[in-house]
């Protein structure tokens, strides 16, 4: 596996390296010659190269994780609609008595567990020699980054006072229901893989300034009305702080996915 490794990582800097070159190259004989030996170089590995398929393992994987999305963004959707019949509409980001909360605990529970099963997604990318660090891949750290902390942030919604906990269940569950079902096509060859930039990517990017957004009123609200929230502001600054990560990460990400098909 540290071969295979090695040698996606190798491909993968050559490609950038094409890329860059291929810009630069024009009517300037010397980087023209340098792209063509490259290339040839590229073109030489990358044809004895074939990635591991554990699509056998991966496709059930994302099918399972798409359904459980639909089923947790339906039921939590149905739970804060019964809630907000009596609860107060600021109590959607002012919430000191957690009414918004009330028989939410099944799903915060659920969506909490399902946290760890994603890190199977990350154990694919590990199997299938994905460079995962950067500089190998920005793509690839956001997404190692993003599981190794979610699950911290779902426990601390559910244990500490947080009034816009919701917003992470039932924002999250529903880019879950896109993401997996694209992961889910594209493994079965069903869909143009280059639609999740385009698409994706983009849902992902609103859903965070969504939960920051929301973040930042509560905050003001915890503020203005004496602690009248009872936000614990230990959690607002950790969500914050991987809020903002997240969100720059995926900006990169879309950049660098419409710079490449702008080149392709």
């Amino acid at each position: 596996m540290r071969n295979r490794r090695a040698t996606e990582n190798k491909l993968f800097r050559q490609s950038n390296e094409l890329k860059k070159l291929e810009k630069e190259a024009g009517s300037n004989e010397t980087i023209k010659e340098k792209y063509d030996k490259l290339k040839e170089e590229y073109d030489s590995a990358a044809a004895k190269y074939t990635p591991f398929n554990i699509n056998f393992i991966n496709i059930p994987h994302n099918f399972i994780m798409c359904i459980y999305s639909l089923y947790a963004f339906v039921g939590v959707l149905g739970v804060m609609m019964e809630n907000n019949k009596t609860a107060p509409l600021h109590t959607l980001v002012c919430d000191p008595k957690k009414l918004q909360q009330k028989d939410m605990d099944y799903w915060f529970y659920t969506f909490y567990l399902s946290k760890y099963v994603e890190y199977f997604d990350t154990i694919f990318l590990i199997i299938k020699a994905k460079g995962i660090m950067p500089p190998a891949n920005s793509q690839y750290f956001l997404h190692i980054y993003h599981h190794a902390v979610t699950a911290a942030i779902v426990w601390s919604c559910m244990h500490f006072q947080f009034s816009t906990s919701w917003t992470g269940p039932l924002t999250n569950s529903f880019v879950h229901i896109l993401m997996y079902g694209y992961y889910f096509l594209t493994e079965a060859n069903l869909i143009d893989r280059r639609l999740g930039g385009k698409f994706i990517t983009p849902i992902q990017l609103i859903q965070f300034i969504f939960c920051l957004v929301l973040a930042v009123l509560e905050t003001y609200s915890d503020v203005t009305t004496n602690g009248g929230c009872k936000t614990d502001y230990n959690v607002m600054l950790f969500m914050l702080i991987n809020y903002f990560i997240f969100f720059a990460f995926f900006v990169k990400v879309y950049l660098d996915k419409k710079t490449e098909r702008t080149r392709s």
